[in-house]
């Protein structure tokens, strides 16, 4: 019978869709470096996020100040944000982004500003 159960469950993880599962997220708060169009990412506090295809299918939601709507190409390298982000490598997918005020302190316990961008 146990061998029953555990058949059917793997049954159940291979045939699920993709949003089965929660999908495991960080928050963290940072400086925006660099932004590259071309791939949508950029270098948030030294590390490279990635923000999805423009067509729409796994956009971040974005809220930025004075703007009812948002998208990945009204942001700007300086600009304060809080996100929260999938971990996994090599392109950590951002999946909300809100800008913070300019004056805003950062609660960043993370890796400083100056640490280069992982190679991967």
């Amino acid at each position: 019978m146990n061998r029953i159960r555990v058949f059917t469950f793997m049954i159940l993880l291979i045939a699920a869709p993709s949003g089965f599962a929660a999908e495991e997220w960080v928050e963290k708060e940072g400086v925006v470096r660099e932004i590259d169009l071309a791939t949508r990412t950029a270098i948030i506090s030294g590390f490279r996020y990635y923000f999805g295809t423009s067509g729409g299918y796994q956009t971040p939601d974005m809220e930025l100040i004075y703007y009812p709507t948002a998208s990945f190409e009204m942001l700007e390298v300086d600009m304060k944000v809080q996100f929260h982000f999938t971990p996994e490598k090599p392109l950590r997918r951002i999946l909300r982004l809100r800008q913070l005020a300019n004056d805003a302190w950062l609660d960043n316990k993370e890796l400083p500003d100056a640490i280069p961008e992982d190679p991967e």
